[in-house]
């Protein structure tokens, strides 16, 4: 009798084992692989590393594989090309090349304010000093350009008064801050504060004025991605958004 029981116990064990087995297997199945270009690396970067790092994702269905480009003009000419099909990007660059006739498109804005601070030598006092000065960006286009134009145009300076310099990165911006390669540099957090260590000063802070209302950080993919989506709440899944 008691063998008996071992023995059904023991076959409902290995059932529900089973079972919990092929549920799991299944599961992983369903996931959605998705390549996710990004940038910076930087403060700006952090919703979307949260979301990796905490599996938030997989939560909604999808296997989330993060790509780091140096720019936003070179994740959405990705996204463009189809290397793969949405980006986390800036929204400066998006709009741009939606403006210029292209189907990119903003489905997401986790940081919709400029913080992206212009960082000086101690010899320039004011914005105004800028005139002939050259100013570090990590690409034309990119969310620190569209900083480093409204610190101009806060003091009415004139694009074509400064020197423009593309570094690729936020990092090799300050990178030439410090090397001297360029006297002004527009970067974010943390590397504001080894700015301020290295005795840079605050010369511009986008968020404490009228420009700080900006999607530094966006989530952008192809309208006719999007469209051709299978699955009509895929985008709200991807965006973990139930509402």
């Amino acid at each position: 009798m008691i063998a008996r029981k071992l023995f059904w116990r023991l076959v409902i064990f290995l059932i529900t084992t089973f079972s919990l087995s092929v549920v799991a297997q299944a599961g992983q199945k369903e996931l959605q692989r998705l390549t996710v270009g990004y940038t910076p690396v930087s403060g700006a970067s952090i919703p979307f590393f949260i979301a990796v790092e905490e599996k938030i994702f997989q939560k909604y269905g999808f296997d989330v594989s993060p790509v780091f480009m140096g720019g936003s003009p070179l994740i959405n000419s990705a996204i463009l090309a189809g290397e793969f099909p949405i980006g986390y990007t800036g929204g400066g660059a998006v709009i741009s090349s939606r403006l210029s006739g292209s189907d990119l498109m903003v489905i997401g804005s986790p940081l919709p304010v400029l913080t992206i601070d212009g960082w000086a030598k101690p010899e320039i006092k004011s914005i105004s000093d800028l005139k002939g000065k050259r100013v570090g960006i990590t690409r034309f286009g990119a969310s620190t350009y569209f900083a480093g134009l409204s610190m101009l145009e806060s003091a009415g300076i004139k694009p074509s008064d400064v020197v423009f310099i593309q570094n690729g990165g936020v990092g090799e911006s300050f990178a030439a801050l410090v090397g001297g390669r360029v006297d002004v540099c527009m970067i974010g957090y943390p590397f504001g504060l080894r700015a301020k260590r290295e005795g840079f000063h605050l010369l511009f802070r986008p968020a404490d004025t009228e420009y700080g209302l900006f999607p530094t950080a966006v989530i952008a993919a192809r309208e006719s991605w999007l469209k051709g989506w299978q699955e009509p709440q895929g985008r709200d899944r991807l965006l973990a958004r139930d509402d």
